[in-house]
Parts: C-alpha cells; sequence; structure tokens
C-alpha cells in the first residue's frame, strides 16, 4: 500500500515565532472567521501573514470592489435616506475607487442591500462593528458584523453578513450550519449583546446574486463548533512552540503571495 507523502514544512522566523509565543501565552490564540479559513486550507500561508507579518500585497480589484460595497452599505444605512438615492449612492462608490466599468452593477448591489435592511424593519443596532472576546477555554475570538437588527422581521436578533464576490459562500443552509465560522459570530453575538434573546438568526448574503441563507444554530451544533475552533487552536499553539508549520497545497496556491517560501512551488527560497 503506497503511503501518503510526509507534510512539506516550512520554519518560520524565530523572533516573530517568540513574539507570537508570548502573545498566544498572554491572551490566548488569536481566531476570527477568517483566520479559522486560512489556517484549515494552509497553516503556513495563515502563518506568514501573521506570525511573521508579511505583506499580502497590493489588494486585488475584486477585494477593492468589496470592501468599497461594504462602506457605502454601510454609510447609507447609517445616515439619512436621502443618502440611498442613486446619485448619492454612485457619487460614493466613485470617491471609494470604483472603477466606471463596475459603478453600474456596484450601484444596484448597494442599492438591494440597504433595501434588504429596510425590508427587515426592526432597530439597526450594529454597522461595520468590530467585536472582541476575551480569553475563553486558550481562545480570542474577533470578527466584524456587516449588520445586526434587533426585533426585525425574521427574528429577535439579526447578523447579516454581506458578500460580494463571485459566488457565494454557501449554496445550502447545512453547509452553513456546518462553517467554523458561523458558530463564531454566534458567540461573538452573546459578547457584543448581554441580553441575548432566544433566537439568534445569522444571515449570509450573497448580494450581486440576491440570495440571502440564514440558518439558526441549537446548542449542539455551537458546542461541535468549538471543537473544530479548538482544533485549529491547538495546530496554532503547535506553531508557536516549535516553529515549524505544514505548507498545504490547495486552490489558495494560485494567487498565494508567498510562493517563494512555499516548498510546493519550484520558486521556493526557504523550504524546510
Amino acid at each position: 500500500m503506497l503511503q501518503p507523502d510526509p507534510p512539506a514544512l516550512v520554519s518560520l522566523d524565530k523572533a516573530s515565532v517568540a513574539r507570537f509565543r508570548r502573545q498566544v501565552t498572554t491572551y490566548g490564540v488569536p481566531l476570527s472567521k477568517t483566520a479559522v479559513g486560512e489556517f484549515s486550507a494552509c497553516p503556513a500561508r495563515w502563518s506568514f501573514k501573521t506570525v511573521e507579518h508579511q505583506s499580502t500585497g497590493p489588494a486585488g480589484p475584486g477585494l477593492l470592489l468589496g470592501r468599497a460595497c461594504h462602506q457605502v452599505v454601510a454609510d447609507v444605512i447609517n445616515s439619512d435616506r436621502d443618502a440611498g438615492t442613486e446619485a448619492r449612492v454612485s457619487a460614493a462608490l466613485e470617491n471609494e475607487g470604483v472603477a466606471p466599468h463596475m459603478l453600474p452593477s456596484a450601484i444596484d448591489w448597494v442599492l438591494w442591500a440597504v433595501e434588504l435592511t429596510r425590508q427587515r424593519h426592526g432597530c439597526v443596532v450594529a454597522v461595520e462593528q468590530m467585536v472582541r472576546s476575551g480569553p475563553v477555554a486558550g481562545v480570542t475570538l474577533s470578527g466584524r458584523f456587516d449588520l445586526v437588527i434587533s426585533n426585525g422581521s425574521l427574528a429577535p436578533l439579526e447578523l447579516l453578513d454581506w458578500g460580494f464576490g463571485r459566488h457565494p459562500k454557501f449554496n445550502r443552509a447545512e453547509e452553513m450550519v456546518a462553517d467554523v465560522g458561523t458558530s463564531i459570530y454566534r458567540t461573538l453575538l452573546a459578547v457584543s449583546q448581554p441580553s441575548l434573546p432566544d433566537r439568534v438568526v445569522i444571515t449570509d448574503v450573497h448580494v450581486p446574486g440576491r440570495q440571502a441563507l440564514s440558518v439558526e444554530l441549537t446548542k449542539e451544533e455551537v458546542f461541535r463548533a468549538w471543537q473544530d475552533i479548538q482544533g485549529v487552536r491547538d495546530g496554532i499553539r503547535a506553531v508557536a512552540e516549535l516553529g515549524r508549520v505544514e505548507a498545504r497545497p490547495g486552490r489558495q496556491c494560485e494567487w498565494c503571495p508567498y510562493q517563494w517560501r512555499c516548498p510546493h512551488s519550484p520558486t521556493a527560497a526557504g523550504a524546510a
């Protein structure tokens, strides 16, 4: 029987590892929805960015467009109703640097997201809010809430997560429930809303596709997700202790800015 190839390991900068080890010992392992996904996909890529603070290079046009749409949606929701007119939205997107050929689509997306917010009724209690927990089981969680509505038409408390990418993050509710990031959002809601209602809905919104997928997590589902979170925590602790990390090939290799460090790349210069 063929044996699987051993993992390809990369050695990290010793001073960076020592600094990160002190951080983990004092504050716990820093985790967010994004960090869990990045570490699970490729621990080395996550470590180059988070432990060594290597630059990821300039953001691509898709990421810049998403950031601009996020910002304008937040600005419109936080301002008066006149800010949601097509002319005002267009001017705001141009000010955020959206290219002229993308303006018609971006305007449409922003107006639809704002209208969806209004259709939820209720009270907007958070827009683009950064939330961080204290150390819990050796983990410090953090995340950004795009939008939180209380006493809306869907639930006593709903978190909406805008997505402006080409494809939706989830196609089925089961995928969203199984994603650790959903449970991280659910946990952080308890940090930001001490009087958390029994019913909490988390909605992933793929704005270009007009898709809104909503789920409610049971206590059992949150508990199972915490087991996955602790698995990532233990993997990151090993990085802090050993200073060596696995480079795991996958789809992310196509746009990875650290190929020069990766043993799977022919241009690698720092493979262990």
